[in-house]
């Protein structure tokens, strides 16, 4: 819910506005106008457009007391009920508590405008009237919210200002009925749907006589179309430091650089960047050029083929290339142009290497490459790659090592050279107590000379493991 635009309606036909529950009878009409009789107006606004929501209300307030100001001989009075909704569910719900429990006999509430307010914008004629509004309606700003950074009215003011004037013009014309104005169904069932909520007996008859309402407002010429205040003026603007009006456009006279007496067609000078009144033309975009790689094999990421003097490109890599410059185009509005150049010496050929191909973007030669480079490291600190269009993952290079699962000596794997050299020397020192122990004993085995007995002492641990 952003800008305000008129005529600012929920037309919620079937329960919020507008639903007629039958005629008044004619004797009615004598006896209402001796006393006053009041029409309540609700209005929905947006809490986080604190601003658009401020602006509203004070003009609102301010078209009440100032309509009936000049007119203190009307019969009837606008009552005002303000709340909030955020998005559409909340403003339905809004709607529902309006009608229900204050009976509203119409709604107000803002609308979506997708106008782009720094280019066209709605003309508003200065008048006396306007500049005594602005005033009084600073003075009520800063009386209800004194640190607003609010620093004047916009449209959106002017259009709600108008928007209760028009109501309340709407409601003097039509009769009132003496009885209440708002009547609920008659049904005991506890119900939430739309149908218990009631409806309004001058409804269609205030609906009907505000499409019939036509004054000069604060904002110009009140006039609804299809339920819309349509403007007949428009401002063009050259968007250059805080805004230039350069033209007009109405539905009459198309555009035109005035609207008194001394029209004249076409916009006035407009004023490009860096304050020049010459049109730029140098905003061509020129074609991309995109490098190739031209090399043997693999022709299935890139390929050339030349026929006659035309020379054509294929592939996977062309083919992806192509298909994110299709999508690129219907984004930015305009065909992206580009030409594909081979790399290649004499020989038809590249002689050189990838880096050497996108070293070139950096040179200016090329715009980009396409082709199947790798990206590697050391050549992200000249060109940006792509996300690749492959798998992606971790790749590692390892050496390749024999299976020993099947050597026949696998078993003394676990053995280490300090677990042999503490094994062995326990042997021997075994085999030295050992011999020690049967020396003075007449066991031969333990005799002779003293090379056969370091014999055995040395060969005793080998035959206790092989032979038990």
């Amino acid at each position: 819910m952003a800008n305000f635009v008129c005529i600012f309606f929920c037309f919620l036909h079937y329960f919020i506005l507008f639903h007629d529950t039958g005629a008044m009878p004619e004797s009615s009409a004598e006896t209402i106008r001796g006393s006053k009789s009041s029409v309540h107006i609700g209005a929905i606004f947006d809490p986080d457009s604190t601003l658009d929501g401020v602006i509203a209300e004070i003009s609102m307030n301010l078209a009440i007391s100032d309509f009936y100001a000049l007119r203190p001989n009307y019969q009837t009075r606008l009552h005002l009920r303000v709340t909030t909704a955020k998005d559409l569910v909340d403003t339905a719900g809004a709607a529902v508590d309006l009608l229900e429990n204050f009976q509203v006999d119409a709604i107000i509430g803002p609308q979506i405008s997708t106008a782009a307010p720094f280019l066209v914008e709605s003309h508003v004629p200065k008048s006396k009237e306007l500049e005594s509004f602005n005033r009084r309606w600073k003075r009520e700003l800063h009386l209800m919210k004194p640190k607003s950074p609010l620093t004047g009215i916009n449209f959106s003011g002017l259009w709600a200002y108008d928007t209760i004037c028009a109501l309340a013009r709407a409601a003097e014309k039509i009769l009132l009925p003496t009885n209440p104005s708002f009547v609920k169904p008659n049904t005991s069932e506890s119900r939430i749907d739309f149908a218990s909520l009631g409806a309004s007996r001058i409804g269609s008859r205030l609906r009907d006589e505000l499409r019939n309402t036509r004054f000069k407002g604060l904002s110009g010429e009140f006039n609804l179309i299809n339920r819309k205040l349509e403007s007949s003026v428009f401002e063009i603007i050259n968007v250059i430091g805080n805004g230039r009006v350069v033209g007009y456009w109405t539905p009459e006279k198309g555009i035109s650089q005035n609207l008194g007496p001394n029209y004249k067609n076409g916009l006035k000078q407009i004023i490009w960047p860096g304050d020049s009144t010459t049109t730029p033309t140098g905003w061509a975009i020129p074609s991309l050029k995109i490098g190739v790689p031209m090399k043997l094999g693999f022709p299935e990421f890139v390929e050339q083929r030349k026929n006659g003097n035309k020379t054509t490109y294929t592939g996977f890599s062309v083919d992806v290339f192509s298909a994110v410059l299709e999508t690129l185009d219907k984004d930015l509005g305009f065909k992206v142009l580009h030409d594909f150049i081979g790399f290649e010496d004499k020989t038809r050929l590249m002689d050189e290497s990838y880096d050497d191909l996108l070293l070139q973007i950096k040179n200016k030669k090329f715009d980009a490459v396409v082709g199947d480079t790798t990206i590697v490291a050391n050549m992200t600190d000249y060109v940006d790659f792509t996300l690749p269009y492959s798998e992606s993952g971790w790749t590692m290079l390892v050496l390749a090592k024999g299976d020993n699962r099947k050597n026949m000596w696998i078993f003394l794997k676990p053995w280490t050279w300090d677990l042999w050299l503490t094994v062995g020397t326990s042997c021997i020192f075994i085999t030295i107590v050992i011999r020690v122990m049967g020396h003075n004993t007449e066991n031969t085995e333990f005799r002779g000379s003293y090379r056969r007995q370091l014999a055995m002492i040395l060969l005793f641990p080998f035959y206790a493991f092989v032979i038990p």
